[in-house]
């Protein structure tokens, strides 16, 4: 109108007067404090929106000019943390989670498997974390977040997404690897919020007979109990399960029982005997293997019932070993020296 009389109307209707340099508002607050302070705190202001302020002192007999007008805006909506926009092989009992909002009382957040969020989704938080209930292997699962006080809601935060796990990724033995333990251990990644794991190992890669192994709860390894065939292919994969729901399975690893150097001891002429025996074990060894070995006996149950350092000499070393305390069964004989390892079953039958 003139240079003193100025109406704003914003987009949204919001109406600004400047009126002989006075600001004119519905959001207009007027607040007055104490000449030692320095700073004002206000609540529940509106989300979005850009606040101009300004002040002036004031004694008993006069007032100063308003200073200049400045402005802030106020946050339009939370900000999402995590996971990750995008992010996949997410647990299902994950935790989503924004940046805190001071002032709010509440925040309502939509997670479902539909972009759109056509199905009803809404969760209500009083903290700025929401976990989830009931959400699935293999699918893809969308959501964002607002915020509310007494006076106003955001807008909703960006939508992310996430994918929740649809394998298990396999960490060892590695692919394709030699095992020298006598009883092989088969570990994958961490998992968590599981009814449990099954575990298939086999001989052959398709599976056609395998040893099926159910373990309880989300445990992330598996030792097998008896000792496997040295210098045998083993294929193995492992699967997730909840609730009637299950993971796809693992990429199907393999190992081979027995360390890379495996014949460096037996092509020595290891012996051991009578096999079966009565209760006395002879060992025999060739004296090209100088230096350390570690020899041990272990029961079926991979339990070590005998450990012992030996120091061989040039020439063919041998030993006598009592096996009088042990009870009748198979044993399981191992050798090591350095990298290389020789395993053998004997038998108790006295």
């Amino acid at each position: 109108m003139d240079a003193d009389h100025v109406l704003i109307v914003g987009e949204t209707g919001t109406m600004i007067m400047k009126n002989e340099g006075a600001f004119s508002s519905p959001l207009t607050r007027i607040f007055s404090k104490s000449a030692d302070s320095l700073k004002l705190s206000t609540s529940e202001l509106f989300f979005g929106l850009k606040y101009y302020w300004k002040l002036r002192g004031i004694h008993e007999t006069d007032t100063t000019e308003w200073s200049t007008a400045k402005y802030f805006s106020t946050i339009a909506n939370p900000v999402n943390v995590a996971p990750t926009n995008n992010a996949t092989g997410q647990m299902i009992d994950l935790t989503v989670e924004w940046e805190v909002v001071p002032g709010v009382f509440e925040y309502i957040v939509e997670l479902c498997d539909d972009p759109d969020f056509s199905t009803p989704c809404m969760y209500f938080s009083d903290e700025n974390t929401f976990t989830p209930q009931g959400l699935l292997f293999d699918k893809t699962y969308y959501w964002h977040v607002k915020s509310a006080h007494t006076q106003d809601t955001s807008s909703f935060s960006p939508t992310w997404s996430f994918e929740t796990l649809n394998k298990v990724n396999l960490v060892s033995p590695a692919n394709g690897s030699h095992v020298g333990e006598t009883f092989a251990t088969l570990t994958w990644q961490p998992l968590s919020g599981l009814s449990g794991v099954q575990v298939y190992y086999d001989t052959d890669q398709n599976f056609p007979m395998p040893e099926i192994v159910d373990l309880e709860g989300a445990v992330s390894s598996y030792k097998i109990p008896f000792m496997l065939v040295d210098d045998e292919t083993y294929y193995w994969k492992v699967r997730a399960y909840e609730d009637g729901d299950t993971t796809n399975w693992s990429d199907t690893w393999s190992f081979i029982m027995g360390e890379v150097g495996i014949n460096e001891i037996n092509k020595h002429n290891v012996k051991l005997f009578p096999n079966p025996n009565n209760g006395v074990l002879n060992i025999e060894v060739d004296g090209n293997v100088q230096g350390d070995v570690y020899f041990s006996i272990s029961n079926v149950l991979g339990e070590i019932i005998l450990n012992e350092k030996y120091i061989f000499a040039p020439g063919v070393n041998n030993r006598r070993i009592d096996l009088g305390d042990f009870e009748n069964g198979m044993y399981i004989v191992q050798f090591k020296s350095g990298k290389s390892v020789y395993t053998q079953k004997v038998i108790l039958d006295r």
